[in-house]
């Protein structure tokens, strides 16, 4: 049925028939075989192939190169894969229509290789490296093919194996919108401190899929302080800037009337405390230290003044 018994004369007749035989006629269907990588052996069954036990491991990358190179022959494929020399071609996305996952544009050529096939070696080659090309090319680009794996499971997930202090430990910049009725919203410049919120689990605010960027509500702070006008916070924490004093400057009445530019309901949340005042009197902070303000400036408890804050400031 498979060979020809007055022209296989002996195994090595035999061989040179595989890839032309009734059996093994559709070889070139597979990629494997007619990649850049393997085509130029793609013929030589015997390199990867038992006789009559055809079936191998693709994924067995290593194992088969380690085999090939103990057997007769000059065939010597790398061992290990040397992954440096790899990053400092160009790095190119290969067959897109097997990759893993699409990305953003692939990091320039890196001189050493932070990549550690070593912690990798669970993984089949073929998982991450395509074996149609010369180069076994990734099958997807950094950052986002190495996200769609170490992603997966972001709220069991130790973020800081992979990330460590030096990069999550410097403030981020970012750009808030203020606004507040009857007046044009207001950008404002904050930085975010991941040491502020250290109690919280990252995936609280890292909830985009893959990328694990932060979804924009908490970009925007609104999805945790949205409602933080309460009676215990430190209002000159994060509303302690140079913006403050000129938007409560006279004729503000900035001592009561807040609900003139502030809603209602924000309003009745404060007290006039010291934390209140320090606010916009920044510079008094050790004046009188702890004393309440009101108790001299106002001549009342804060308790007490309260209610003038929610009060209209009569017209001219």
């Amino acid at each position: 049925m498979c060979h020809n018994p007055h022209t296989d004369a002996k195994p090595k007749d035999a061989l040179k028939s595989c890839a032309e035989s009734g059996c093994h006629s559709n070889w070139r269907n597979v990629p494997f075989h007619v990649g850049a990588a393997h085509r130029k052996v793609g013929q030589r069954c015997e390199t990867c192939h038992q006789p009559h036990a055809a079936r191998v491991d693709a994924s067995d990358c290593t194992g088969c190169h380690q085999e090939v190179r103990k057997g007769e022959g000059r065939l010597k494929p790398p061992v290990p894969f040397d992954t440096t020399k790899a990053l400092r071609q160009s790095l190119r996305l290969v067959d897109p229509g097997r990759s893993r996952g699409q990305g953003d544009s692939p990091p320039a050529a890196s001189p050493t290789d932070t990549f550690s096939h070593q912690r990798h070696r669970k993984l089949a080659c073929i998982t991450c490296h395509s074996n149609t090309s010369r180069q076994s090319d990734l099958t997807f680009e950094r950052p986002r093919g190495c996200q769609i794996c170490h992603h997966q499971a972001p709220a069991r997930s130790e973020c800081s194996n992979c990330h460590k202090a030096d990069e999550v430990e410097v403030g981020r910049p970012l750009t808030v919108g203020i606004a507040v009725p009857n007046h044009p919203a207001r950008q404002r410049p904050v930085v975010f401190e991941h040491s502020t919120h250290g109690k919280l689990a990252c995936a609280q605010c890292h909830t985009t899929p893959v990328s694990l960027e932060p979804e924009p509500r908490a970009k925007a702070c609104t999805a945790c302080h949205n409602e933080h006008h309460t009676d215990s916070t430190t209002c000159s924490a994060c509303h302690r800037t140079a913006q403050i004093t000129p938007a409560h400057a006279q004729p503000v009445d900035a001592h009561a009337g807040c609900v003139e530019c502030h809603d209602q309901s924000t309003v009745t949340q404060l007290s006039p405390r010291r934390s209140f005042c320090l606010t916009c009197h920044s510079s008094n902070v050790d004046h009188f230290a702890p004393k309440e303000c009101s108790q001299c400036h106002l001549l009342s408890s804060p308790e007490a003044y309260r209610a003038h804050l929610s009060s209209r400031v009569p017209g001219p």
